[in-house]
């Protein structure tokens, strides 16, 4: 079977891992993208990983189990590389910044045992020199080097025999030679 991912970012490469160690691990995978590896938006992001994404901290669907998943995925990057991509995993401080989201994030401490509503002198013995403001302390977040991630896991990818050709797709018609096409662009 030969399969075609068309992105190669965090969800193109994840989902590479994932068939290359499923049922469909003799299958032939195909990344395509028209830039390199983790060269979109997946290689400029923040790297903040927690599951109470939004301007309103709620928490995402299956939020806590995709964390965990890429958790799994974070070290089998560290691992590959033989590096760190986790940059600290002390918590992410998210200021409250308007009155909507001093509402949300109290209401999000208020249902969840692992983040913490702080007063603005608080938020500033965590962060010094941060804004002065309250804020909802994520105690699990990890701040994870984006592009070394990407860079380790794609290379572990690699390894199970995956391949990658930079081109721009413009049609679906262009994977006509794949049996199967998986689309995880941004």
């Amino acid at each position: 079977m030969k399969i075609a991912i068309i992105g190669a970012g965090f969800s193109g490469i994840a989902i590479a891992w994932h068939l290359l160690n499923s049922s469909l691990s003799s299958a032939k995978i195909v990344i395509m993208d028209s830039k390199k590896i983790g060269y979109g938006t997946s290689g400029i992001a923040t790297g903040l990983l927690h599951p109470y994404a939004g301007a309103h901290a709620k928490l995402n669907w299956r939020g806590v189990e995709g964390v965990e998943a890429t958790k799994k995925l974070l070290e089998v990057a560290s691992d590959t590389l033989k590096l760190p991509v986790i940059a600290q995993n002390k918590g992410i401080l998210r200021l409250a910044l308007n009155d909507d989201q001093v509402l949300d994030f109290q209401r999000c401490a208020k249902s969840f045992h692992d983040v913490e509503w702080l007063d603005p002198g608080h938020c500033q013995q965590i962060v010094p020199g941060c804004a002065l403001a309250p804020g909802l302390w994520i105690k699990n977040g990890l701040m994870v080097y984006s592009s070394l991630y990407l860079k380790g896991l794609w290379k572990a990818c690699e390894q199970l025999g995956a391949k990658f050709e930079q081109k721009t797709i413009h049609s679906l018609k262009e994977t006509a030679e794949f049996d199967i096409t998986i689309v995880a662009t941004g």
